[in-house]
């Protein structure tokens, strides 16, 4: 009962998932299940071409599922940092930005 009731909220809403350990074939079971069952919308933290050779690998798809690295765009990094940090009720050092190189910070961040 409970089980049923929490999946008709998910397909009603879908919530975004972040998962920071994107290059695990678990997490990629995980996300493609959330996806094609409309529970979520998941979200990959990891470079595009190493998640997608992981996934090719391991003939896994990955059709539809949002991919963000983290390393690629300071811009991106910086707006994250200072959204993350207004929730906070901080201003945006400088130095918020480089935690958000590792992918955990960055799917925290990303995740609110």
């Amino acid at each position: 009962m409970i089980i049923e009731r929490a999946r008709e909220l998910a397909v009603r809403a879908p919530a975004r998932v972040v998962f920071p350990d994107a290059l695990d074939e678990r997490v990629l079971k995980a996300a493609h299940y959330l996806q094609q069952c409309g529970l979520a919308r998941p979200v990959l933290v990891a470079s595009p071409f190493a998640l997608r050779q992981f996934a090719l690998s391991h003939r896994m798809a990955m059709d539809g599922i949002q991919v963000i690295d983290p390393h690629s765009n300071l811009s991106m990094r910086q707006r994250v940092a200072q959204r993350w940090l207004a929730r906070a009720g901080e201003t945006t050092p400088p130095a918020a930005v480089e935690p958000l190189s590792d992918p955990g910070m960055y799917a925290a961040a990303v995740a609110g």
